[in-house]
């Protein structure tokens, strides 16, 4: 195998100057296409091929064309106006503003000089919609620019204009990247596509650091590259790439499936040591993602830990990434192609299916998956084109991890919160910053709107702010139900008079003070964050809550206070020791977290799964994966595997 890899690296380097696939193509395309369209060029990015030309008009009117082609060449095709041909971006902001309708306030313009679209920020989409196909139309054919139409966020978002920033401003680079990646992706196989195998750096038999390697006699695609939060020894905190058998050049591709740090915390040391290829992952997940690694850096910074990567790591995440939508499929190597579906755990979560070869197999990852309507999101995706090897999270496989309806679930939350105030006490609610938090937010505005609870103030702490202006700014990837008020009807759902986002110590001692309220801040295990000061304020009152909502992993601080910690020990400023006695109510609601329950689990394998391959179970603790493999086992005989660290296991 390693001598394979070595003759398939030696066929690369000469790749770019000698790519017969790539020419056939080309030739094919120039044969197709009628002279009035004034093709001069087709580049690659990515693995889209894009023909380039002189006449807009060909843009608007050539699109089936362009379908046909794609459909024969079995590649994406896009058509675009070729630079020269477009007007400048001063005067075609002012051409597209006097284009649009007089009721649509168009409130920001950005050009992308890559991909010869103008991104387009309207205060109301609904407005604009009747209008839409002839003011997009219009645009094109004036300008050359092609408009890509965005809701404008009711707030500023930080982090989503600095990604949003810096991928225009690396436009000229980002250009050779895609070129070199379509390269790779175009070459002609030096192997004959014969085995498939899955290996394991993380993520199983544990919750944490979730690492897999998917490869076949011509390719390399790595599957999340996570961390184990809460634990300091390397040894155990990240995926094992430290065995000879796995290098960063030899892979061809990475395949981010949410931003969760347990899934791509490492991504930032792969580009540290040398990764340079595509990252993929859906657009929320990059710009969640490049928010928690800035606040893990944050962290490390503030409290005296040596950092495992640089800021320069992070930007080089953001120049490698190809973010791709929903059921998208796309070539990440010559002999497989990658599609992301909807896995209802976070925002633009997804799950990865991978189709190899002509036909010859189809890996199904699930990542985190919930099968589970909730307020703030679909369920997951359980249509795909084939699965013939399954490998599945099993978080909650135990037996006793079969979860209430989500009514029920609710109704229990809002009843722990409404004893509390009963008490005259506060509510604590560690979260994770990223969905679990959102959806409470909504519930509990829900509640106090209709009278189940007080009204009382919400105080919202750490990260949760920023992640839910993310939220607003990728409406088309939550809910039917919030993206219909978002987009169609001009509500903002997560804004409220109860809402008070913590801005200042002085806020956050106001959250403190005497009086009830409700607090929710990160980090939703106790591990770290400002939750820790809200927790040593009101673990001591015996009239007030800590409601867990998320899963806790075992030896965080929240999972030793559901076991019945009584004492936690803490270093003040001067670095004395101090306890803090838990004295107030400590509860847990299942049935908020992402994950699937036992049931939903079974299920998905019985709906999704035909047979062919093996069912690999990851991402769960020992005795639950073990319960969770002896009833599929029942159903599937022979079929299903538990794999070890650092073991591979052959799907074909």
């Amino acid at each position: 195998m390693q001598r394979d890899i070595q003759k398939r690296n030696k066929v690369l380097k000469g790749v770019a100057a000698n790519n017969d696939s790539f020419e056939v193509i080309r030739k094919r395309i120039f044969s197709s296409v009628p002279s009035d369209a004034e093709i001069v060029g087709i580049d690659i990015e990515g693995a889209s091929l894009v023909l380039l030309t002189k006449n807009p008009r060909f843009v608007t009117e050539g699109q089936d064309l362009a379908s046909e082609l794609a459909k024969a060449l079995r590649k994406r095709i896009m058509l675009r106006v070729v630079p020269q041909a477009r007007m400048q971006p001063q005067e075609a902001e002012k051409t597209i503003r006097s284009l649009s309708p007089r009721d649509v306030v168009i409130n920001r313009v950005f050009f992308d000089e890559l991909s010869g679209e103008v991104l387009v920020f309207v205060d109301s989409v609904i407005k604009l919609l009747p209008y839409y196909e002839k003011f997009e139309k219009d645009v094109l054919l004036k300008t050359g620019w092609k408009v890509v139409l965005r809701k404008k966020l009711p707030y500023d978002s930080r982090i989503y204009d600095m990604v949003l920033h810096y991928q225009l401003e690396q436009s000229e680079k980002r250009s050779k990247f895609l070129r070199s990646v379509g390269e790779r992706v175009f070459r002609t196989p030096v192997l004959e596509t014969q085995f498939v195998t899955a290996s394991f750096f993380g993520g199983v038999e544990q919750v944490g650091r979730s690492s897999l390697l998917i490869s076949t006699d011509e390719s390399r695609v790595l599957l999340d590259a996570g961390i184990n939060p809460g634990v300091t020894d390397p040894r155990l905190m990240f995926p094992r790439y430290d065995f000879n058998s796995f290098k960063v050049e030899d892979l061809d591709a990475i395949v981010v499936t949410h931003a969760h740090l347990d899934h791509a915390g490492a991504l930032p040391m792969l580009v540290k040591y040398g990764y340079r290829g595509p990252i993929y992952m859906t657009e929320p997940t990059l710009t969640l993602l490049i928010l928690l690694l800035e606040d893990l850096y944050n962290i490390y910074n503030k409290t005296g830990t040596i950092s495992f990567f640089d800021l320069k790591d992070v930007r080089s995440i953001v120049e490698r990434a190809i973010t791709l939508k929903y059921g998208q499929v796309t070539d990440i190597c010559p002999d497989i192609r990658l599609s992301l579906h909807r896995s209802g755990h976070i925002l633009g979560g997804a799950s990865v299916h991978l189709h190899i070869g002509e036909s010859l197999h189809n890996v199904l990852y699930t990542s985190d998956f919930k099968m589970e309507r909730s307020l703030l999101l679909d369920p997951a995706n359980t249509k795909f084109p084939r699965v013939d090897s399954l490998l599945m999270e099993s978080t909650y496989g135990d037996e006793s991890d079969v979860m209430p309806p989500r009514s029920e679930v609710e109704a229990t939350f809002i009843s722990k919160v409404k004893k509390t105030f009963e008490n005259g006490g506060k509510v604590l609610i560690p979260s994770l910053a990223v969905g679990r938090a959102q959806e409470v937010m909504l519930l509990l505005d829900k509640a106090i709107r209709s009278g189940q609870i007080e009204q009382v103030p919400i105080f919202i702490d750490g990260m949760i702010m920023e992640v839910t202006k993310i939220h607003i700014a990728f409406p088309q990837y939550l809910s039917r139900e919030l993206y219909s008020l978002i987009y169609e009807e001009d509500i903002n759902p997560f804004e409220s008079e109860y809402f008070v986002p913590i801005k200042n110590s002085s806020t956050r001692d106001e959250a403190m003070s005497e009086g009830k309220a409700i607090i929710i801040s990160t980090s939703g295990m106790l591990e770290g964050g400002p939750v820790l000061e809200y927790f040593k304020s009101i673990a001591p009152q015996d009239n007030s809550s800590i409601i867990f909502i998320n899963y806790q992993i075992e030896g965080t601080l929240g999972s030793r206070i559901l076991s019945g910690l009584k004492n936690v020990q803490f270093y003040d400023e001067d670095h004395r020791m101090s306890a803090v006695k838990v004295n107030c109510s400590v509860e847990k609601v299942d049935g908020f977290s992402g994950h699937a329950d036992r049931t939903q689990l079974i299920n998905y394998a019985k709906t999704v799964y035909e047979g062919k391959g093996p069912i690999l179970l990851v991402h769960g603790e020992k005795n639950k994966i073990k319960s969770l493999s002896r009833i599929l086992g029942k159903l599937y005989p022979n079929k299903v595997t538990i794999p070890r660290l650092l073991e591979t296991s052959r799907l074909l």
